[in-house]
């Protein structure tokens, strides 16, 4: 698969999980809580977001072309950083420090992702076969590492599910 179309697939699914921690913000303000559909949500971030689209990021897709903008890349994953921090007090904080960091975690995902597709979409096609060739493998290497047996769509799947169980709160 071409790492650019993979990027923007990852990128569809992490905005969809953005969403879906809209939607419980909204129904944690109202009053509506449930711990255990907040927990499937932060699992999905973990697992999806933080271990397969950023460790593809981090650990296969940077290392190749960093060195056309080594000043954005570090930004980039100060940016990732600084997402796992907003999630840990969803994780952990009150009603209003969990909506705060929702609304802030919104916002920070949509610029970052918006800033990775224009750096991706300057820096696609400047590698060679073997660069191409060595991001599939290592993409196909985390996603199975941080997804195990469950496929994109079955993510996409659960996302959906858990959109339809937020809304019936």
């Amino acid at each position: 698969m071409d790492w650019l179309k993979d990027m923007y697939e990852d990128h569809g699914a992490v905005l969809k999980i953005c969403n879906l921690l809209t939607a419980y913000s909204k129904k944690l303000g109202e009053g509506k809580e449930d711990a255990g559909k907040l927990d499937e949500i932060l699992e999905l971030v973990h697992m999806f977001t933080e271990r397969c689209h950023h460790g593809k990021e981090e650990k296969a897709l940077f290392p190749v072309i960093g060195k056309r903008n080594h000043d954005l890349i570090a930004i980039l994953v100060k940016e990732h950083a600084e997402g796992k921090r907003l999630m840990q007090i969803v994780r952990d904080g009150a009603r209003n420090d969990k909506i705060a960091a929702i609304r802030s975690y919104g916002e920070l995902t949509r610029a970052h992702i918006m800033k990775e597709n224009l750096f991706f979409n300057d820096c696609h096609g400047k590698q060679g076969d073997e660069d191409r060739k060595a991001l599939s493998l290592a993409f196909s290497r985390i996603n199975s590492a941080a997804l195990g047996k469950r496929s994109s769509g079955d993510v996409l799947g659960s996302i959906g599910k858990l959109g339809a169980s937020i809304e019936a709160l």
